[in-house]
């Protein structure tokens, strides 16, 4: 029995710090182009899913897709205040932070109409959010916001 805990106590000790802050150095690198944006998902509905199939390990691989409307402000070089709405497609795996190994539509209702920060990637076909293991799809908490505009400023952004 405690065999089986151990890779989620791994897993554990690797997401130190669930921010959008936190995740500022791991955008930047990126190939992709990400938007910063301050606002709230609206209009949620799944159009389509993936039944979890069992790899090797044990794991499953199923995820849900979403479409909603985002609605708020993107950054401009000291706050985040340019009016902003666009379409997004949600893709949540089931081991997601928001999904935590549950259905994700389960957990999705928490995110309407909560107020906070995201990293949405800008894609030919319109903006994506992907649900990661340990980042949440929004971040809720009013206390991240200046540190995030601190980090897109150039100043203090620690590296987690």
């Amino acid at each position: 029995m405690l065999a089986a805990l151990q890779p989620v106590q791994a897993l554990a000790l690797e997401c130190n710090d669930n921010s959008i802050r936190s995740a500022y150095w791991f955008y930047k690198v990126q190939a992709d182009t990400y938007q910063l944006a301050l606002g709230e998902f609206s209009n949620l509905r799944k159009v389509d899913e993936q039944e979890p199939i069992m790899d090797d390990d044990g794991l499953t691989d199923g995820f849900e897709i979403w479409e909603g409307t985002f609605s708020g402000f993107t950054a401009s070089r000291g706050a985040i205040d340019k009016p902003f709405e666009a379409r997004v497609t949600l893709e949540l795996p089931d081991n997601a932070f928001i999904g935590g190994a549950l259905p994700s539509s389960s957990q999705l209702n928490s995110l309407q109409d909560a107020m906070g920060l995201v990293w949405l990637r800008e894609t030919e076909a319109g903006y994506r959010l992907i649900g990661e293991l340990c980042m949440p799809l929004i971040d809720t908490n009013p206390a991240s916001i200046k540190p995030t505009l601190r980090c897109l400023n150039g100043g203090y952004c620690p590296k987690f």
